[in-house]
């Protein structure tokens, strides 16, 4: 990933080992059309196990869930005979091993995998013919420039969430960080092991509504205003929202928020999505009812149940999060549009629909959408969106938009009716490139 103007560059291994393993696994199950959640931890008063990556594929009809374990270095028939056991703690039915070292008894291994309902997956030398056959993924339809936005954008997410800590740390006094930690932690982990659906819709929703606005909460409190009790008909601060979406000069634990937020809100619309999918659907709005939600959401819910590709949203909202950064390039938009459907197997005119869930689950009130047209440009962006993660949609764009070998940002200047557009979107660039730059330094 470049930062523009500058003549520096963050790369990826080629070779990936131990977390860039697992990012990326997850950036080829991802682009193979699977909703991820990735380092699930189940912590009772201790850490009692820790999920790599949990894998959903959703069909019309049915909601299939893999676990998968990583192992770029040694490992051994314990380790599988451990995820097995993970199966039977869970109530799941299939797993995956997935290993970048094969042992001399690969055979045997596999074997025995077998018999306990394991999948062993080798992939020495990143082949990934075996894990496109274990996971029904066509290769043709895996594009490289994708894998590797993916590989960047876990990365990111990663230095987020170590941000965050290290903020937390060097200054325990503000509640607000404090608080944000604990709440990605509930969405992230401890909502998961709610084996129910509706049960998880009902968790998720209680913790939503007791970080309402945790935003502007901390905003206020990076202020040096007491952190908020409660969010309720709070908003962030306008010094603050314009260092966040004007300015965008550098990291804020408030991009930090944002995601959460956003995360909570995909969270809800798959939890939403799986009861409608395996819950008992004839007792739906019954089942709702005893939901602390607002009417409108109930009503929103009962929409989504009507709409025939709804089964595809909590994956479709994944892709626009990771891969397109949140945002639309109007001057683009059939080619975006038509880069979407080929992605999730939404058709190009239930789109809309797709994007429509947000106002129908989380509505802003007084007609007011979560897509708008940023002011002063062509570019269609999600509000309250966490901008590092835009720029992860621009170095996407600057890659699939390269015209005759030039893949430079100038080149994709050109291709866009307004410069304020491409202002833009090297200020989301610069800033996702601000919070890799760290990792960078770290190995």
């Amino acid at each position: 990933m470049e930062k523009s103007k500058i003549d520096q560059s963050i790369s990826l291994p080629k070779i990936p080992k131990d977390k860039e393993y697992e990012d990326f696994i997850s950036a080829i199950l991802q682009s193979g059309g699977y909703y991820l959640e990735r380092g699930i931890i189940h912590r009772i008063k201790q850490d009692v196990l820790e999920l790599d990556i949990v894998s959903t594929k959703y069909s019309k009809e049915n909601v299939e869930r893999t676990i998968s374990e990583i192992k770029s270095g040694g490992w051994g028939l314990s380790d599988i005979f451990k995820v097995r056991g993970w199966l039977d703690y869970l109530g799941l039915d299939k797993a995956s091993f997935i290993v970048q070292q094969p042992n001399q008894t690969m055979d045997i291994s596999k074997d025995i995998a077998s018999k306990i309902n394991v999948v062993l997956i080798n992939n020495k030398d990143l082949d990934n013919s075996e894990l496109f056959d274990a996971y029904s993924i066509t290769k043709e339809n895996i594009a490289d420039e994708a894998i590797e936005s993916y590989r960047y954008a876990f990365a990111l997410e990663a230095e987020m969430i170590l941000y965050l800590r290290s903020r937390s740390k060097s200054d325990p006094s503000k509640i607000g960080f404090q608080a944000l930690e604990k709440y990605l932690f509930e969405i992230n982990s401890n909502s998961f092991f709610v084996n129910k659906p509706v049960d998880r819709i009902k968790k998720l929703f209680e913790a939503y509504v007791k970080n309402k606005n945790i935003t502007a909460r901390i905003a206020e409190e990076i202020e040096n205003k007491p952190y908020p009790d409660s969010g309720d008909d709070l908003i962030i601060n306008k010094n603050q929202f314009n260092k966040l979406f004007y300015e965008v000069k550098g990291k804020s634990v408030l991009y930090v928020a944002l995601y959460a937020e956003l995360v909570t809100r995909i969270t809800i619309l798959k939890s939403c999505i799986e009861d409608i999918l395996i819950g008992n659907s004839d007792n739906f709005e019954d089942r709702l009812q005893h939901f602390t939600l607002p009417k409108n959401i109930k009503e929103g819910l009962q929409e989504l149940q009507k709409e025939p590709y709804s089964y595809l949203y909590p994956y479709f909202w994944q892709v626009f999060i990771y891969l397109f950064g949140g945002f639309i390039l109007n001057d683009k938009k059939a080619k975006e549009y038509e880069l979407l459907s080929l992605m999730t197997k939404i058709p190009i005119e239930h789109i809309p629909n797709a994007f429509n869930a947000f106002d129908k689950l989380f509505p802003l009130g007084q007609g007011k959408s979560w897509m708008i047209q940023q002011p002063c440009t062509q570019i269609t962006v999600m509000q309250f969106f966490p901008l590092p993660l835009s720029g992860i949609g621009a170095n996407y764009r600057r890659i699939i938009y390269k015209k005759d070998g030039d893949d430079s940002y100038d080149n994709l200047s050109k291709q866009l009716t307004s410069g304020h557009s491409i202002d833009n979107i090297i200020k989301w660039n610069n800033l996702a490139y601000h919070f890799l730059e760290t990792s960078a330094r770290r190995k």
